[in-house]
């Protein structure tokens, strides 16, 4: 015994100190020296890319500089002639330069003259408004306190980006006084940037910044556009060129990926090191085992010691795989001591990094760093810990720590235990919404019946206030004939007597939608009988559906229609929740539309074959993925959780048509839009 344990101290110590000098010479020596050769090899590549960047910058401030320090620009901009423009900013000065647009402004900020070249087109013409304000608007770029003064860089409005280089117009000798500014740009598309990639050998991607500079925080002359290198993980290092516009605002960044070439070899190098040094130690202890072995443990005893072993191990594990939650052994270093069958499925999923390591689907959402856990916090408290977290897929796990400790409370193993509770937590969950949505429609009907009192009262003073001015025009018909001049309210009574039927028709009306939505809405949130099933006109259902989310529609699109079939059979069920399904649809259809410029079309119609009716709902909204469209269904499935979605509209829709025998079906086109279809059986008394 005494040899054999310091055979295994000596080969212990041995890998010990080996894989300590791989750690401190990967760490400190080689893979730091790698990174840095890369850093100095990706930063000289940026010295030339900002250059190229900002070469057709430079190649803008020397054509600037040539038409501004010209005697006849000085003469122009004084005395404007179309002998200057005939000869001088003409198509060929474009396609030549590869400009984009000229504008003379004099010293009192007015334009004299603008001309705007679109590559391709066959005649020039003037520049837009919205960029002529932008222009006159940032006064720095047209007044100059010297004739040396010069501005340019780049400049963003909407979804461009303009190179731009103003200039003072001065006379040929350089001396002032100054007569205006020269402004010469050129717009960088695509194009443009893919070339500057191509140059670099890169592929480079352009991220326009959002500013939260004020103009006149940062002069014309910030010109500092700092760049970085940064790791993005071991195959790849980014570079970014932080670019700021003519004011020195921030405006874009030019990011390229790097591959990590020198770090990727370096990593070889210590891989092939640590390889051979594990195939040594491995064929050394190997060596060592079998010389101790044979030297101090007889055959017999070792396969005998095994067998009671085997069949202890066999007999526990079978217990232990019959519990259908997955069971986990962990040592305090986080290494998978045993796992159950049921945790080995958890665990085939995710291949750990390094072989025994504890690590799950429960850990890619907590993660170390974090410390939340329950095994993590386990072993800090050294109490029984539970963690609960969703996964992506939608599924509830609740995770168990039950530390197993020695005689003097230190920890030396813990139990693992995760128990998937997605059914019960979306129970719970549907529970409290229908709770919330109770209590919410109790409110409606309290509100609807104090708004409902106020209009009766008021329909009814308009009824009997009609009725008193038709009584009272003779009276007033005769004082008006004795005073010409009568003009009570500041109206000449002859407009009055004429308009005023009509206004307190109009203030009828009003009164009785208001009594209709507030119906609408009492007649929404009241429960129905479960018993109360009747012949339903679908139109009525599709009416009522769409006066209550009028609001919602107007605030969306500017394009809603509603396509009334005519002659449609009645289907069976209750009105109520046939016109609950409809108003999900259509405030899906709502939240769908990117803008107010999407049309919703609401339709009720007759199927081909006759035995459906159909309510639809067609939107011009953004599509729904093919990928999630079956799923979309499912409860608590939502692509709008951030926004305050549930998941509950669509899955109480379809459920709500399957009581009535009927289908929810939706086609979509990502992009385009969907149309959903709510497919009942029509009722007949044969039926």
């Amino acid at each position: 015994m005494k040899i054999r344990w310091k055979l295994l101290f000596i080969v212990f110590l041995g890998a010990l100190l080996l894989n300590v000098t791989l750690f401190v010479i990967a760490r400190n020596e080689l893979l730091p020296v790698m990174t840095h050769l890369e850093v100095e090899r990706i930063e000289a590549q940026l010295e030339l890319g900002y250059a190229d960047l900002y070469q057709p910058i430079e190649t803008l401030a020397n054509i600037a500089e040539d038409y501004a320090a010209w005697d006849e620009t000085y003469a122009f901009i004084e005395a404007p002639s179309e002998a200057y423009i005939r000869s001088n900013i003409v198509k060929s000065t474009f396609v030549n330069f590869g400009l984009s647009f000229f504008v003379f402004i004099n010293q009192q900020g007015e334009v004299v003259h603008d001309v705007y070249y679109v590559s391709g087109s066959e005649s020039l013409r003037p520049v837009s408004e919205g960029l002529l304000q932008e222009l006159l608007q940032e006064s720095r770029l047209w007044t100059f306190a010297d004739a040396d003064q010069l501005a340019q860089g780049f400049y963003q409005l909407d979804d461009k980006i303009y190179g731009l280089v103003s200039h003072p117009i001065v006379s040929s000798n350089g001396e002032g006084p100054s007569r205006g500014a020269l402004i010469v740009g050129l717009v960088l598309d695509e194009d443009e940037f893919v070339r500057i990639g191509e140059d670099w050998g890169h592929d480079i991607d352009i991220k326009l910044l959002q500013s939260d500079f004020h103009l006149d925080a940062v002069g014309p002359d910030a010109s500092i556009h700092p760049y970085d290198v940064r790791v993005k993980d071991n195959e790849t290092l980014v570079s970014r060129i932080h670019v700021r516009d003519i004011f020195g605002r921030p405006l874009m960044d030019v990011v390229s990926h790097f591959k990590r070439d020198f770090f990727t070899h370096g990593k070889i190098i210590l891989e092939t090191m640590l390889r051979w040094n594990l195939i040594i130690c491995l064929a050394f202890a190997v060596i060592c085992y079998l010389v101790v072995d044979k030297a101090f443990r007889s055959r017999e005893k070792r396969i005998e010691s095994d067998e009671q072993y085997r069949k202890l191990s066999d007999e526990f594990e079978t217990i232990l795989d019959g519990i259908p939650n997955p069971l986990t052994l962990i040592s305090p270093d986080l290494n998978v001591l045993w796992v159950n069958k049921a945790g080995s499925e958890l665990l085939a999923d995710v291949a750990p990094a390094e072989s025994g390591k504890y690590i799950s689907r429960v850990e890619f959402i907590s993660g170390f760093a974090e410390g939340v856990s329950a095994v993590e916090r386990c072993l800090l408290s050294k109490k029984t810990e539970r963690y609960e977290a969703e996964l992506p897929d939608g599924r509830v796990l609740e995770e168990y720590a039950y530390p197993i400790k020695d005689a003097d409370d230190g920890i030396l193993s813990i139990i693992r235990l995760v128990v998937d509770v997605t059914e019960a937590t979306y129970l719970k969950r549907e529970a409290n919404q229908n709770s919330r949505l109770a209590s919410i429609g109790e409110l409606a009907a309290g509100v609807a019946h104090e708004i409902n009192n106020p209009t009766g009262m008021l329909l009814l003073n308009l009824d009997l206030m009609s009725d008193v001015f038709s009584d009272f025009i003779p009276v007033l018909d005769g004082y008006h004939a004795n005073n010409p001049d009568f003009e009570p309210g500041r109206i000449p009574y002859a407009t009055l007597r004429k308009k005023m039927p009509y206004l307190l028709k109009e203030m009828t009306d009003a009164g009785l939608r208001i009594k209709r939505i507030v119906e609408d809405l009492k007649g929404f949130v009241r429960a129905e009988e479960a018993t109360k099933v009747e012949a339903v006109d679908v139109n009525e259902v599709a009416d009522a559906a769409q006066r209550l989310v009028g609001y919602q529609l107007r605030k969306a699109t500017g394009n809603f229609t509603f396509s009334r079939g005519e002659g449609l059979p009645p289907v069976r069920g209750h009105f109520r929740r046939l016109e609950q399904v409809v108003v999900n649809l259509l405030v899906n259809a709502t939240q769908a539309l990117d803008d107010r410029s999407g049309g919703i079309c609401l339709s009720t119609r007759l199927s081909e074959d006759g035995r459906w009716v159909l309510i639809e709902v067609q939107d011009q909204g953004k599509g729904v993925d093919p990928a999630i469209i079956d799923k979309i269904t499912d409860p608590f499935f939502t692509t709008r959780r951030n926004d305050g979605g549930t998941g509950l509209g669509l899955s109480l829709s379809s459920r709500i048509a399957e009581e009535h025998s009927g289908s929810i079906r939706i086609y979509s086109k990502v992009g385009q839009g969907s149309l959903v279809s709510l497919q009942l059986p029509c009722y007949t008394e044969k039926s």
